[in-house]
């Protein structure tokens, strides 16, 4: 698994290469905190297009991932999602909790919306 980030028109874009699991969770999370720490962002897009598999331990990182953002009056969109984790997030109603959209401008729209005027 890798990450990579860009920012975009005030967005932190976060791409996620390769499988997620228990093997990767520790290295995600020290990722994640490494780019929010740097950047200090507020919108973030993490854009899983080319994650074909997330293990259920990551369920709590991004939790804890998404909560640290909403504290600091930010948002994070999940977008692009494959089908093996389209359906892990479906079942266990991650996509209930968390803003998921389909594709990368969907995601951009998405938080466009919620910080008008900001762009």
């Amino acid at each position: 698994m890798a990450l990579s980030y860009r920012l975009e028109e005030g967005i932190v874009i976060i791409c996620v290469d390769g499988n997620m699991d228990q093997f990767t969770a520790q290295q995600l999370d020290l990722r994640l905190s490494q780019i929010t720490d740097k950047m200090n962002p507020v919108k973030i897009i993490l854009d899983l297009s080319s994650c074909p598999y997330m293990g259920s331990s990551l369920i709590g990182k991004f939790a804890q991932f998404y909560r640290d953002i909403a504290a600091k009056s930010g948002c994070v969109v999940f977008c692009s999602l494959r089908p093996f984790v389209k359906n892990l997030f479906t079942v266990t109603k991650l996509d209930e909790y968390f803003d998921v959209t389909a594709d990368l401008p969907s995601a951009k729209r998405l938080i466009q919306g919620k910080f008008p005027g900001v762009f």
